[in-house]
C-alpha cells in the first residue's frame, strides 16, 4: 500500500564480517540472502544489494528478486563517482549495477544538522556529473535531494516522458588498462566506456 517497488539491503560486506555465524557456516550467508529475497518476492518487490561481495552476485543468480547491485560507494564518500570497477561483476552475471543516490543541486541542508554525523559538506556536488553517472550505470536512478531542492529539469533529462530511463545497453565499465596499468599510476580517476 506504500507503493514501494524495490528494497535495498545496505552494507552487505559489513554485515558479513560483523556476524561470525555468517562466515563460519557454509550455508548461513546464502540462507540469509535467500530469506531476504524470498520475503521481497512474496511482497512483490525487487531487491538491490549494496556493498556486495562477488559471492553475493553469484548467489543472486538463483534469487530472481535481486535485480541490481549498487556499484558505487555511498554518496557521503568523497569518491562516490567511481562506478566502473564495481559495475563489472554485477553486469557480468546479469544484474544491473547502480550508482548511489545523489543530489541534483548543491547547497542543500546539511544531514549532520538532522542527526547524521557521517555526511560531509556537499555544497559542491557536481550534480551534472552525478546525474550522468547514475544513467550510465544502467541501474535505478535515485535523486536524493532534500524537499524543495530537486532540479526537475535535470531529473527529466534522465528519462522519456513515460518514465523509461534513457540508458545505454552496457553499463559504464572501466577499460582494461585501468585494471592493468603499465605505468602503475595511481587509480584516482576512472577511464570508462559504454555503448
Amino acid at each position: 500500500s506504500w507503493g514501494m517497488e524495490m528494497y535495498e539491503i545496505d552494507f552487505l560486506g559489513n554485515m558479513y564480517v560483523a556476524m561470525e555465524t555468517m562466515y563460519t557456516s557454509l550455508t548461513g550467508w546464502d540462507k540469509f540472502l535467500a530469506g531476504m529475497a524470498k520475503a521481497a518476492e512474496k511482497l512483490g518487490v525487487t531487491m538491490q544489494i549494496c556493498s556486495a561481495l562477488a559471492s553475493d552476485c553469484l548467489t543472486a543468480l538463483s534469487l530472481p528478486a535481486i535485480t541490481n547491485v549498487r556499484a558505487s560507494r555511498d554518496f557521503a564518500c568523497w569518491n562516490n563517482y567511481v562506478v566502473g570497477p564495481g559495475a563489472l561483476m554485477p553486469w557480468a552475471v546479469g544484474l544491473a549495477p547502480s550508482k548511489d543516490v545523489f543530489w541534483t543541486t548543491g547547497n542543500q541542508p546539511h544531514p549532520q544538522d538532522y542527526g547524521c554525523p557521517h555526511w560531509h559538506n556537499h555544497n559542491n556536488t557536481n550534480a551534472e556529473l552525478q546525474t550522468v553517472l547514475a544513467i550510465f550505470s544502467t541501474g535505478p536512478v535515485g535523486p536524493g535531494d532534500a524537499v524543495g531542492y530537486t532540479n526537475y529539469t535535470r531529473v527529466k533529462r534522465t528519462c522519456r516522458s513515460d518514465g523509461i530511463l534513457l540508458q545505454p545497453d552496457v553499463p559504464m565499465l572501466n577499460i582494461d588498462t585501468w585494471f592493468f596499468p603499465e605505468d602503475k599510476a595511481p587509480r584516482g580517476f576512472s577511464s570508462c566506456l559504454t555503448h
